[in-house]
């Protein structure tokens, strides 16, 4: 990768940003939040945000059809610790509760679905009803609602976004070469 300013970079500069902009560091336990993290599919949607930014930047940072690929392959477990993380920083142990509830519904499922659907086409399976939206925007007003769906902190939030630079730098760096024994 260059180092000047690409796509890449500056995405990441503006995750940083936005997670900066977060406030004070909460306190949510981390059984909480790695209950949410595995409800969420946290790590999946973080690493398909990667993904899909290292595809955007491809030409602009000069990547290979194959460093994009290995990005491609990464293992979304590799974020599971960052996400984890992000939602004990980011969330009281009431707002997690609260998110905990809300995407153990019919409503948080259907809402994973097509967010992981709009984003990275994944298959939607159930579309929403009229009581699953009214659901949508109850939690969406929650303090919880509010930092995971408007400000969010499952991708935007620092340990996400410092963890995803650094996974795709190792990734691109290590590409093609032969595992370490």
């Amino acid at each position: 990768m260059r180092h000047h300013p690409t796509t890449l970079a500056r995405s990441t500069l503006a995750l940083l940003g936005a997670a900066c902009l977060l406030g004070p560091v909460q306190a949510a336990d981390e059984a909480r939040a790695r209950e949410l993290m595995t409800l969420m599919r946290g790590d999946e949607f973080a690493a398909g945000a990667m993904k899909v930014i290292t595809r955007q930047s491809q030409a602009e940072d000069r990547l290979t059809d194959a460093q994009v690929a290995c990005v491609d392959a990464v293992d979304p477990s590799q974020l599971t610790d960052a996400v984890v993380e992000a939602f004990a920083k980011g969330l009281d142990n009431a707002e997690a509760d609260t998110a905990i509830a809300f995407f153990r519904s019919s409503a948080g499922v259907k809402l994973m679905n097509l967010l992981n659907n709009k984003a990275f086409g994944a298959e939607l399976k159930e579309p929403l009803t009229p009581e699953d939206n009214d659901a949508i925007k109850s939690f969406r007003a929650t303090s919880a609602g509010n930092k995971i769906l408007n400000e969010g902190i499952m991708v935007t939030a620092t340990p996400v976004a410092k963890r995803s630079v650094a996974l795709v730098r190792e990734t691109v760096a290590n590409c093609g070469k032969p595992a370490a024994r």
